[in-house]
């Protein structure tokens, strides 16, 4: 159960990114700072028949748009559970009774997909399940393992057509840089909601973290948000995922973050593989700040979490996915 990272991890991270990016342009355009009453909805898998969709709507008529600068984009978020400090078997192989074992490869642990619509005048989020069962080269394989098999561009082109939706901007890190970035940030006070304690030899993984309020450097805020052990299964695990998220974007628009923006820019942009640069952003500001008063919708891929042995996999409904998506179709 914990030997994967299935969980909106590295999502924090991507905003992490981009709103860092919009505090440094914030400090030198003198824009209003916001927060997002919900970024994230419930999420998760679920079987096909099931509403897929949630909103949350601001109070009123919906604004309109149309004055705003910038343009209606879909950007994809993709997490890597690379972590050298912690597996050194990424290189090389080591030899059993004269077989070589399998070198560690670099999974896609997590992929977001994130549509701002100044027209619908909606922010679509949505997860796509790393371990969908994918066709390539005419074997069954998993999306998250594109990345290695393939490359970061391939496994961006098989979630475009899985989705029928295209991309305009694309985010990738891995998740040391995640822990990382959060000490950059000097790390964060937070509310541990229960006493977390799980070890796991193979993956290199003890957690131990006790509950109430307490400071977190980067390592300890990545066991937090990849515990499992609630009694609920993946709800109150979600829940702090969406409590943790509020919490560092609250930050993020505090007068002290604004005052190192600069500073944080110029080291966080460095541990991610994005094409959203200044440029970019710059024509996007004005319609990014404009996120409070959008509505945001969170979509589950539909189809069904399957057993073969003892792996999991996820068996998509790539039809029923593209009549989903199809609205958030950009018109090119």
């Amino acid at each position: 159960m914990f030997s994967s990272f299935r969980n909106y991890l590295i999502t924090f991270v991507i905003s992490l990114v981009i709103f860092g990016l919009i505090g440094y342009f914030a400090v030198s355009f003198g824009l209003k700072s916001f927060v997002p009453d919900t970024i994230i909805g419930n999420g998760g898998y679920i079987e096909t028949g099931i509403d897929t969709s949630s909103e949350t709507t601001s109070s009123g008529d919906k604004p309109d748009f149309s004055a705003i600068n910038g343009e209606s984009f879909t950007m994809i978020l993709i997490g890597t559970d690379y972590r050298p400090a912690v597996m050194n078997d990424y290189d090389v192989s080591t030899f059993t009774d004269g077989f070589p074992d399998p070198k560690r490869t670099i999974q896609a642990d997590t992929i977001i997909i994130v549509r701002l619509d100044k027209e619908k005048g909606e922010c679509m989020i949505s997860a796509i399940p790393s371990n969908m069962s994918v066709m390539v080269d005419g074997v069954n394989t998993q999306l998250r393992e594109l990345y290695s098999e393939k490359n970061l561009q391939f496994l961006i082109d098989k979630v475009s057509s899985v989705t029928g939706l295209k991309f305009d901007y694309y985010a990738c890190i891995h998740i040391q840089d995640f822990i990382n970035i959060i000490d950059k940030l000097g790390g964060f006070t937070f509310d541990v909601p229960v006493d977390m304690n799980y070890t796991d030899h193979k993956e290199g993984l003890t957690i131990s973290i006790r509950k109430g309020t307490k400071w977190l450097d980067g390592a300890t805020v990545a066991k937090m948000l990849r515990y499992r052990g609630y009694s609920d299964g993946n709800i109150s695990r979600m829940n702090l995922a969406v409590n943790f998220l509020k919490s560092v974007l609250n930050y993020l628009t505090e007068p002290q973050f604004m005052s190192r923006a600069p500073e944080l820019y110029k080291g966080v942009i460095d541990y991610t593989k994005t094409n959203l640069w200044v440029e970019n952003l710059t024509a996007q500001l004005d319609l990014i700040y404009a996120l409070p008063n959008f509505t945001y919708v969170d979509i589950t891929y539909p189809g069904t979490t399957k057993m073969s042995g003892d792996v999991e996999y996820f068996e998509p409904q790539i039809s029923a996915a593209i009549d989903t998506y199809f609205e958030y179709r950009k018109q090119y």
